[in-house]
């Protein structure tokens, strides 16, 4: 699953041919054929990232969606793959939306060690007979849902 997408990184004000000339290594202009591979290349390892502290927290993969929250991640995540694409330091300000989208990603694995899965808290698992289902309820209501059905029936 990507976590973005290069118009979501466009979207928050980093113009494309600010991206274009960044990713453009042989300095070709923005019809470098290299530039979506290298824009794709990013994205890949954003998404390598994220899931590694998303199946460090015990996230099972893939998700049942994307959640907003990862696609912020990994836009600043990925704009900072894009700065250093060339250069070995991104601007400072680009430093720390990188550690602040870090802390971020420490903070949904750390609250789903806990028990608080903060990406989707509606969604419980319930196993039955190898059966996984997401249900909109509480642990405790699904299995008495599912009890209850089964008296029903």
């Amino acid at each position: 699953m990507d976590y973005c997408t290069r118009t979501d990184i466009e979207n928050t004000g980093m113009a494309k041919q600010l991206i274009d000339n960044l990713l453009d290594d042989e300095s070709i202009g923005s019809d470098n054929e290299q530039i979506p591979i290298r824009i794709s290349a990013i994205i890949k390892s954003v998404n390598a990232k994220i899931e590694t502290y998303l199946i460090a927290g015990g996230y099972s993969l893939p998700l049942p969606s994307n959640h907003v929250s990862l696609t912020e991640i990994a836009v600043e995540l990925a704009i900072y793959g894009i700065h250093v694409h060339r250069n070995s330091e991104a601007p400072e300000g680009i430093g720390k939306r990188l550690k602040n989208a870090i802390d971020w990603l420490k903070e949904i694995r750390d609250a789903k060690l806990k028990g608080k899965d903060t990406l989707f808290p509606e969604q419980a698992v319930v196993v039955e007979n190898s059966t996984i289902v997401l249900v909109n309820k509480s642990e405790s209501d699904a299995e008495f849902s599912q009890s209850r059905l089964s008296q029903m029936l």
